[in-house]
């Protein structure tokens, strides 16, 4: 019952697309959504999502990009718990496309230079627009190169 519901509704409510993920729209009442007819809209009381809904989409983005920095990085399962956690960290907020950019950073990383992957860190635009996180991130590698 349940599989058959979620058809219709998908079916019934639509949704819009662009480059194979779903974007905002706003339906025929004008009202900002997302997906298929779920209702975000600021400007209407009781709109929004719940904690866990926000939990589910970050545990599957979570998911997904962890599959895409292994496919990416056949080094990444190698490294240290924490220095894996700073580069799913950076991967969350840059996506795994513009981490790859990050080409330095990545190989001070692979080759265990931790804390030139925190000065490589440090000297990016990525450090100038968000500084407290970056720094945050950077300053993993350095306590992982101090043996911390």
């Amino acid at each position: 019952m349940i599989k058959e519901l979620l058809e219709i509704i998908k079916k019934e409510e639509g949704s819009k697309m662009q480059d194979g993920k779903h974007i905002p729209y706003r339906c025929s009442e004008n009202k900002l959504t997302l997906g298929y007819g779920l209702l975000i809209d600021p400007d209407v009381p009781g709109a929004g999502i719940t904690d866990a809904q926000a939990m589910m989409l970050l545990e599957t983005s979570v998911n997904q990009f962890l599959v895409e920095l292994h496919n990416n990085l056949p080094w990444y399962k190698e490294q240290p718990d924490p220095i894996k956690i700073a580069i799913a960290n950076m991967a969350y907020q840059l996506g795994v496309p513009k981490l790859l950019q990050f080409k330095k950073t990545l190989d001070h990383i692979e080759n265990g230079r931790y804390a030139m992957a925190a000065a490589e860190c440090k000297n990016s635009r990525w450090f100038q627009q968000t500084p407290n996180r970056a720094e945050r991130v950077a300053e993993v590698f350095n306590n992982y190169s101090k043996g911390e």
